[in-house]
């Protein structure tokens, strides 16, 4: 039989929390690691960067139906040692269940974790049977190739790396106090600033051109939105990361970058990025409200990072 089929069609922060579940489910099981779900969100997992072999294709009506109705899965699921689905879907876990029995491992999607951190939410729900030592953080690697690209793209080696953006505009601090601050960790730590553009921002004119206002001042240089394995090949770079409470911070982090990522409406104590060395510096607004979150309290929290960060 062959090794593992991964379902999951989530955003990209939900990709990479889902990662230490993923992996170990590949690691007890054994290769090749299949995946059905968003082509590009899965590169950014696969082909050496990640825990996926090979992505893919299903027929929409047919995922459709899988998801809305009790309809038999495909036979060539049949194949596979486990079969691991990231659903909210009742139809769908009743049909891998019909079809599958215990070879089909069903966890909720990140979003659905309440309780405790979405990592331990997720790997905790593992059944005894996966018998391997669980990481508690995700981990990245960008590939030689995805490295060349991004430094063709910009020199970023040396660099304090920004993403003001975000998949929802409630959780963006204002690039106004982004850009305060990467004037002054410039100023302090002598690095050269890069701003990242995410796709979120480049289809709201409104949020770009604020952004490019905000940071024209600094002669900064921008860049995006890249596809997120150039994405990704640019954030390995950094020295210092700065982001909100996005996929790009999660990014960030499984790349074990020392990132400062602020929080607003969203609670840290779940949804805080996690890396290998835990050089992190995760800032909550007060009471959540973005607007109420000072620029000297993110210029303090990246200064401490990045002394200890460099032995300093």
């Amino acid at each position: 039989m062959r090794g593992v089929l991964l379902l999951h069609h989530g955003a990209v922060g939900d990709l990479i929390v889902s990662l230490p579940a993923i992996a170990a489910v590949r690691e007890h099981f054994g290769g090749p690691l299949d995946a059905l779900g968003h082509t590009e969100r899965l590169q950014l997992i696969a082909s050496g960067r990640g825990p996926v072999d090979n992505i893919l294709c299903i027929d929409p009506l047919l995922w459709s139906r899988l998801n809305t109705c009790l309809h038999p899965v495909p036979e060539a699921w049949d194949r596979y040692q486990c079969v691991l689905a990231f659903t909210a879907s009742r139809h769908l876990r009743a049909n891998l269940a019909h079809a599958l029995g215990p070879r089909a491992i069903v966890l909720p999607p990140p979003g659905a974790v309440r309780s405790k951190h979405v990592i331990d939410g997720l790997t905790d729900r593992l059944p005894q049977s996966v018998r391997v030592r669980v990481k508690r953080y995700p981990e990245l690697c960008p590939t030689s190739s995805d490295l060349s690209a991004a430094a063709r793209l910009a020199r970023t080696d040396g660099s304090l790396i920004i993403h003001p953006g975000s998949g929802s505009r409630a959780k963006c601090w204002p690039a106004e106090r982004f850009a305060r601050v990467a004037a002054e960790l410039a100023d302090r730590l002598k690095l050269q600033v890069t701003v990242v553009i995410g796709p979120a921002e480049a289809d709201r004119p409104d949020v770009l051109n604020a952004v490019r206002s905000a940071f024209a001042p600094l002669g900064a240089a921008s860049i995006g939105p890249l596809p997120l394995t150039e994405l990704a090949a640019v954030l390995a770079k950094a020295q210092l990361y700065l982001g909100n409470d996005s996929g790009p911070s999660h990014i960030a982090a499984a790349l074990d970058r020392a990132s400062v990522v602020i929080f607003g409406p969203s609670d840290p104590d779940i949804w805080a990025p996690r890396s290998r060395s835990g050089r992190l510096a995760v800032v909550a607004a007060p009471d959540g409200k973005l607007q109420n979150l000072s620029t000297d309290v993110v210029v303090e929290a990246a200064l401490s990072l990045f002394n200890r960060s460099e032995g300093t």
